[in-house]
């Protein structure tokens, strides 16, 4: 049995850098996100809520004008893998 993750941590940092731009980004859009400590303990702990995860990938949509490819954060047994090949 194979076992896929997701790089949370990376995503993280490459589309956000920090827990300020996730809030910056919430507040542009007028959407309410947890306050600054809970989001820096996603960064800390290289974990995103699964009801927020999608929540970022919008955000990310919006100001790129494209989706972000999920593949590039999942991982099997510590491989990066594209599932999609």
């Amino acid at each position: 049995m194979i076992t896929a993750t997701f790089d949370a941590g990376t995503f993280l940092v490459d589309h956000f850098r920090t827990p300020t731009a996730v809030l910056a980004a919430a507040k542009q859009r007028n959407v309410r996100v947890p306050e600054y400590d809970t989001v820096r303990k996603w960064f800390n702990r290289a974990a995103i809520p699964s009801e927020w995860l999608p929540v970022l990938l919008m955000f990310r949509e919006m100001e790129t004008g494209d989706p972000v490819r999920i593949s590039t954060y999942m991982q099997v047994e510590g491989r990066e893998i594209d599932i999609f090949s």
